[in-house]
């Protein structure tokens, strides 16, 4: 058998090694947290459009929703089923129609950019309003839900009236109703 006799110096190999891959070692060395820090915001960022592919998509469903809801709300026989299930009163269903074709809103429900040629949608009957409402005083919960659910396309008549209607019309119809 025969043994090895040469002996082996680790500083020397060391040092060697050191010299043969030192830029490796010092790339390494200050390459690794640049890449780990860029690897992180890239991360950040990926998860942040995420976020906002998903903010997206449920505002473009939320518009086709209401879309859906524009389309069934004009549909007659859905205007029909709806009004019944939700009073009997033909009286209520006029006045909530009245209420909507006399803000003008009901003109411009299907959103498009050619509403602004409507010469219905641009004025709002503010005597009319104020007589209907203060006419069915007693049944303002069911016009406002008639009015949301059937003649417009997810308005609320309480905004609307708050937003459209004159001070004057508005202080008289705060006698009749609480808004």
């Amino acid at each position: 058998m025969v043994r090895n006799t040469k002996q082996t110096d680790y500083g020397t190999q060391f040092m060697e090694f050191m010299q043969k891959y030192w830029m490796v070692i010092g790339g390494l060395i200050f390459v690794y947290p640049l890449l780990k820090r860029y690897l992180a915001k890239q991360k950040e960022l990926a998860i942040e459009q995420n976020n906002n592919l998903v903010v997206d998509q449920q505002k473009s469903n939320a518009t086709y929703v209401k879309e859906i809801r524009y389309i069934n709300n004009m549909d007659p026989k859905k205007q029909l089923t709806e009004r019944q299930k939700i009073t009997g009163s033909k009286e209520l269903w006029a006045a909530s129609t009245n209420l909507a074709n006399d803000f003008g809103v009901i003109y411009s429900d299907d959103s498009n950019w050619y509403d602004i040629f409507n010469v219905r949608g641009w004025t709002e009957n503010d005597r009319e309003i104020r007589n209907t409402l203060s006419k069915y005083r007693n049944y303002f919960g069911i016009l406002e839900k008639l009015y949301f659910q059937v003649d417009t396309n997810s308005r609320n008549l309480r905004k609307d009236i708050l937003k459209y209607l004159d001070p004057q019309e508005l202080k008289e119809i705060r006698k009749f109703i609480k808004i």
